[in-house]
């Protein structure tokens, strides 16, 4: 496991213990690369693909509506929620949670470490690529 890999897997599993019946998350590159996962039941690669699409169309429609950079998107589902959030300029960011969660704390929570995943991830990539560019 990787330095990378290794940070975001510990910022994502203590979600577990702040915010109650979240069930899962993972963090990928905006391209749907998987950088880490904590998830059970689910295809971690394939929702990482999943959740970089939800984050391109959801850019899309913010700023269609005049509604500035996208910063999360919400599907809640008759069992519970998935939650995609912007992680910097080149991460996402998406929590499974069951419909038991409280969603007010799940935001708070997550918000916070979207912002701290995506300062991780903003790092690497900054310095792998030697510019501070994005893509989007």
């Amino acid at each position: 496991m990787d330095n990378l890999e290794h940070e975001v897997m510990t910022e994502i599993r203590a979600l577990r213990d702040r915010v109650r019946f979240v069930s899962g998350s993972l963090v990928s590159r905006a391209d749907g690369l998987l950088i880490a996962h904590d998830t059970f039941g689910v295809q971690p690669e394939g929702m990482a693909a999943l959740s970089a699409t939800t984050l391109g169309l959801s850019e899309r429609v913010a700023a269609e509506a005049g509604h500035g950079r996208f910063q999360e998107a919400l599907v809640r589902g008759a069992y519970g929620y998935v939650v995609t959030y912007a992680a910097g300029t080149y991460a996402v960011l998406t929590v499974l949670a069951t419909s038991d969660t409280n969603l007010g704390r799940l935001h708070l929570e997550a918000r916070a470490l979207a912002d701290r995943v995506g300062a991780l991830v903003d790092a690497a990539e900054g310095t792998a690529r030697g510019t501070l560019g994005g893509w989007h």
